[in-house]
């Protein structure tokens, strides 16, 4: 069940990262007042770059949790092969 929790929450964060994103950027292409549109484009476009920035990380972790997960697939499964010959064995000697 912490697999499940584990691989959901890098989704649900990039998915939210990603919509404010997409909010940050429509907001870029409202007018402001024209004192403030430097200032406030720049703290725009910082903050794209830090959501852009987070968005990397979490598909970074969510692609390391997968490797991961495959491996221990892998192991269970070579784990099931040999207990089903162990098992296989067994009833062949009865």
């Amino acid at each position: 069940m912490s697999f499940i929790k584990n691989m959901t929450k890098p989704v649900f964060s990039i998915l939210i990262n990603h919509l404010a994103s997409r909010f940050l950027f429509k907001s870029l292409n409202k007018p402001f007042a024209e004192s403030d549109s430097y200032n406030a484009t720049n703290r725009l476009l910082v903050e794209q770059a830090k959501i852009t920035l987070q968005i990397k990380y979490d598909i970074e972790n969510l692609k390391k949790q997968l490797s991961t997960s495959n491996l221990l697939i892998y192991f269970i499964s070579i784990i099931s092969i040999i207990n089903t010959i162990l098992i296989i064995s067994i009833l062949l000697k009865i």
